[in-house]
């Protein structure tokens, strides 16, 4: 393996954060397949094929109003909430939710400029190898056995950042963010120039809405490398959320929109919160260049209904 795939595959993350499109539900995410969610006082949630209407899954919300769909396929998407306290029962959250179209442009991107910190310190041959071993479980869908190989395979202090960046990473891709958290921490600590270690963190500080510490890891990954996309992307679904900060939001989407264009979505909604319908249309016409077809499909019903 070499260091330029090591670094891609370290630092791979395919997410999508959509805050707060409609009214209960928020902190929408998606992990290879996995849409997971909040949506308080409702009682079930519905994914509906963008293009049939159909439902392709459904999932009960807990008491504590969380909600996991899984094993969703590629495509694009639409969400129906339930509730017994809604009028008629139900309401439809009309913004597209892309599945699968991420991901694999990840898996797919260059792996961009190889930072001095990293040069600097090159993983050992011990490691690479223990690397190696948990990537061909990852790629595999065996997220469990990757992280086992990571946490018990000996390894030396040249090593170390790269095995508690790729542990975060597993844990992100399983939802399990709390124990990203340290791993991540960690890592940064030993590689302080990274970049990525701190988008990384934003992400999943989002994810368990602790939205400050979100705020500052971003910022901080930005400090690092001001074109890193997924801290653009990071940063402006944090402060999409705060009615204040809705200019900024919108500054920081339009840097990420190229690289990821699901920011695409977040800056129709921040355009749309802001009384710019023109402006979200633009951005919801200049997106079919770039879409998938089932995302093309998606976007043209969205600005059928918003003439």
């Amino acid at each position: 393996m070499s260091l330029h795939t090591l670094r891609r595959n370290i630092f791979f993350i395919a997410f999508l954060f959509v805050p707060a499109f409609a009214q209960g539900v928020n902190n929408l995410t998606v992990f290879d397949g996995e849409i997971r969610g909040e949506a308080r006082g409702a009682t079930a949630i519905e994914l509906l094929d963008s293009t049939t209407q159909a439902v392709a899954r459904q999932s009960i919300v807990d008491a504590n109003g969380m909600f996991v769909l899984r094993d969703v396929p590629r495509g694009t998407y639409l969400v129906r909430v339930t509730s017994t306290g809604m009028p008629g029962g139900s309401t439809r959250v009309e913004i597209p939710i892309s599945v699968g179209e991420t991901e694999e442009k990840e898996k797919t991107a260059p792996a961009g400029t190889i930072s001095v910190g990293t040069l600097a310190s090159p993983p050992s041959k011990k490691a690479l190898k223990i690397l190696e071993k948990a990537q061909h479980y990852s790629e595999r869908g065996d997220s469990a056995k990757a992280i086992e190989v990571l946490k018990s395979g000996a390894f030396d202090a040249a090593g170390a950042p790269y095995i508690h960046s790729r542990l975060g990473t597993e844990y992100l891709k399983t939802g399990q963010f709390a124990l990203a958290v340290p791993e991540l921490l960690e890592a940064s600590k030993l590689q302080p120039k990274e970049s990525a270690h701190h988008s990384n963190l934003a992400y999943a500080y989002q994810a368990m809405r602790n939205l400050d510490a979100a705020e500052t890891e971003a910022r901080r990954a930005l400090e690092l490398d001001h074109t890193n996309p997924r801290a653009h992307y990071l940063l402006g679904a944090v402060l999409l959320e705060r009615p204040a900060t809705l200019d900024e939001a919108v500054e920081n989407l339009k840097l990420a929109r190229r690289e990821l264009p699901n920011a695409r979505f977040l800056l129709v909604q921040a355009y749309m919160a802001k009384g710019q319908h023109d402006a979200a249309n633009r951005e919801m016409r200049d997106f079919l260049q770039v879409a998938s077809e089932a995302q093309r499909a998606a976007a043209r019903s969205w600005l059928d209904r918003h003439r």
